[in-house]
């Protein structure tokens, strides 16, 4: 199901391996985060391999994960056993309550104002939060939206057929995977499509030209 991200980031040069799960009412999280563990175990396997399409074309110091749902609570846990990633992406990420991702790598969360599956304000804002604020993060929810909007570069939801999650996800890649600053300012500007855009990276605007204050979305916890 968001195996379209391949052939988009792919055509921006980065190198992707999307995985599917056993049995994904109950493979849960940590079964995920593991599961995205060994596709990284598997790349750097190809990269050694003679025989493969990708023998000694990977840059093996800029690897990032990515997941949906539950494997967006993987990628989470996949950041925090390996703190060397460049990257990680929670797309309408879910986990248990309770989850707190002690972890530096850049993160980026997206998600759906009106995801019933993972409720934003009880998943997605929560991976924000716990996350700790010396991390760079973003937090991009996307206004009316529901748990698929985020299943590929345009999702599955009309209004972002814009291409809102995909320019977002593709420049915090860029930044944070390739290292190229000129795709920062593709996340300085709050997409049309958002009902919440909130970032502590410097100079990252929600397009009043005001920096965000990065524990102003996280201030709303108190009240839910």
């Amino acid at each position: 199901s968001i195996q379209g991200w391949g052939p988009f980031f792919a055509s921006h040069g980065i190198v992707t391996m999307t995985i599917g799960t056993n049995n994904p009412p109950k493979d849960f999280p940590k079964d995920r985060a593991d599961a995205l563990v060994d596709a990284i175990l598997t790349l750097r396997a190809e990269n050694a391999r003679k025989e493969s399409p990708i023998f000694q074309r990977l840059d093996l110091s800029r690897i990032a994960v990515s997941g949906w749902s539950m494997g967006g609570g993987g990628a989470q846990l996949a950041a925090v056993q390996n703190p060397t990633l460049k990257a990680a992406i929670g797309l309408c990420p879910w986990h248990e309550p309770g989850g707190i991702f002690n972890h530096a790598v850049p993160l980026l969360i997206i998600g759906g104002e009106n995801d019933r599956r993972a409720p934003f304000n009880e998943h997605g804002l929560i991976h924000y939060c716990t996350t700790p604020s010396t991390t760079p993060k973003l937090l991009f929810e996307v206004r009316g939206a529901g748990h698929w909007v985020a299943n590929g570069p345009k999702g599955v939801y009309r209004d972002t057929g814009n291409g809102d999650v995909g320019r977002i996800a593709l420049a915090w890649l860029k930044v944070f995977l390739v290292g190229d600053e000129r795709y920062k300012k593709f996340l300085s500007i709050k997409p049309q499509s958002a009902s919440r855009f909130e970032s502590n990276i410097r100079g990252v605007s929600s397009g009043d030209d005001k920096t965000i204050d990065a524990s102003s979305v996280c201030d709303t916890l108190d009240s839910l």
